[in-house]
C-alpha cells in the first residue's frame, strides 16, 4: 500500500519508490519485494547510475538521497540541502539531482554531493545524453549543462507553463507539462 512515484529498470531488476520511504524490487514486474528503507519520507525518483559506490540513486523530500549498489540494500547520503529533490539523471560518470528552488546537486560517486549553481526556479525533471544535461521546471524553464552539471545556461522556452518531464528520443529532446504542453528541441 502507499503511493509509488517512480520506477526504473536495468537488466532483470525493477525498482519502484514512493512516499513513506517505500522501495520495492521485482525481477518480473509481477511479484514485488519491499526493501528496508533508510527513510520514512517521500522518495520521488530513482535511476540506474552505475557510479563506483552507487549503482542506483533515489532522491526525494527534504533533500533525501539514498543509494544502493544492488537495488536491495539502501544507504542514506548527505545531500547538503533540505529542498525537495524532484529528479535525478546520470551521465558523464556523474549524477545530477534537481529540485525546488532550482537546487542542483552533483556527485561522481553517489556518496559525496556538491552544489552546482542554483538556477532560482523550481526544477522538476532532468535527463542526460552524452555530455548534455537538460533540466526543466516551473514557468517553462529549460536549462542545459555541457560540463557534467557544473554550469547551467537558461534556454529560450516557447512556453511559460510548468514542465514536469523531459526525455531524449533519438535526436530530439522532449519536455511535457501543464495543460498538455509538449515542447521539443534538437
Amino acid at each position: 500500500t502507499g503511493n509509488l512515484n517512480a520506477v526504473t529498470g536495468f537488466g532483470s531488476l525493477l525498482i519502484a519508490v514512493g512516499c513513506d520511504g517505500l522501495i520495492f524490487t521485482s525481477s518480473n514486474g509481477i511479484s514485488w519485494n519491499q526493501r528496508t528503507s533508510p527513510t520514512d519520507t517521500c522518495v520521488e525518483a530513482v535511476k540506474r547510475c552505475g557510479l563506483a559506490s552507487a549503482g542506483y540513486v533515489a532522491v526525494g523530500q527534504y533533500g533525501l538521497i539514498v543509494t544502493s549498489n544492488d537495488g536491495t540494500t539502501w544507504f542514506p547520503r548527505v545531500s547538503g540541502t533540505t529542498s525537495w529533490l524532484r529528479d535525478i539523471a546520470c551521465g558523464c560518470s556523474k549524477a545530477v539531482a534537481v529540485g525546488d528552488g532550482g537546487v542542483l546537486r552533483i556527485s561522481s560517486d553517489g556518496v559525496s554531493w556538491t552544489t552546482a549553481s542554483s538556477v532560482g526556479v523550481d526544477l522538476n525533471a532532468v535527463v542526460c545524453n552524452g555530455n548534455t544535461f537538460v533540466a526543466v521546471g516551473a514557468t517553462g524553464a529549460v536549462y542545459t549543462s555541457h560540463d557534467a552539471g557544473v554550469t547551467w545556461v537558461q534556454r529560450t522556452s516557447p512556453t511559460t507553463k510548468g514542465l514536469f518531464g523531459v526525455a531524449r528520443i533519438g535526436d530530439t529532446y522532449l519536455a511535457v507539462g501543464l495543460d498538455g504542453t509538449v515542447i521539443t528541441s534538437p
